[in-house]
């Protein structure tokens, strides 16, 4: 290994740094349900397959947002495990994922917790400074649904005086970062 980084190795450095703020824009943007977000993660022509939903980024962001916003209270999605190769302005990434999902709202009785877990597999390109994925696949490698769920309004541990997530544009974060959440970095 070279005792110096030269521009290439701090250009990957770059270039890693930004593909991994589309990753965490995604899980920001799905959970507060926030479709502007959601656009700065794929190129207009991307594709996302999700299994049940295969199509452009904004066939993928008409679909999404309402079935997340209807069926669901709340959302978490977490990310790992990120291995990149970068090829000139290509680059092929895994990032291992688990997702938490409320189905029905914190008041329904038959409301249930819903984790998955799986791998992100995306295709992404750079246009300018800008990565975005082009190609994503959704592979699922495991998934546990619970009949029973914690309930915010009866639980003794969490109480009125803690912030709860909302979804944009009434979620904290939202109101912290603003319209800079749309803005990837180094642009």
């Amino acid at each position: 290994m070279p005792d110096a980084l030269n521009t290439a190795d701090i250009q990957e450095y770059l270039d890693r740094e930004a593909i991994r703020d589309v990753l965490f824009r995604y899980a920001h943007g799905i959970d507060r349900c926030d479709p502007k977000i959601l656009e700065t993660v794929y190129w207009p022509e991307g594709v996302d397959d999700h299994g049940d939903f295969k199509g452009t980024r904004d066939a993928f962001i008409e679909w999404v947002i309402p079935l997340v916003k209807d069926l669901m209270s709340t959302t978490q999605h977490l990310m790992s495990n990120i291995l990149i190769r970068i090829e000139g302005n290509l680059a092929k990434v895994e990032t291992y994922f688990q997702a938490y999902h409320r189905w029905g709202k914190y008041e329904q009785e038959d409301a249930r917790d819903f984790v998955l877990g799986g791998r992100y597999l995306d295709k992404m390109e750079k246009r300018g400074k800008e990565w975005r994925v082009l190609e994503r696949v959704v592979i699922f490698d495991y998934f546990r649904e619970y009949a029973d769920t914690g309930n915010w309004k009866s639980s003794k541990s969490i109480n009125e005086h803690r912030t709860l997530g909302l979804r944009s544009p009434d979620d904290a974060a939202s109101k912290l970062f603003g319209d800079s959440r749309l803005r990837p970095p180094f642009v």
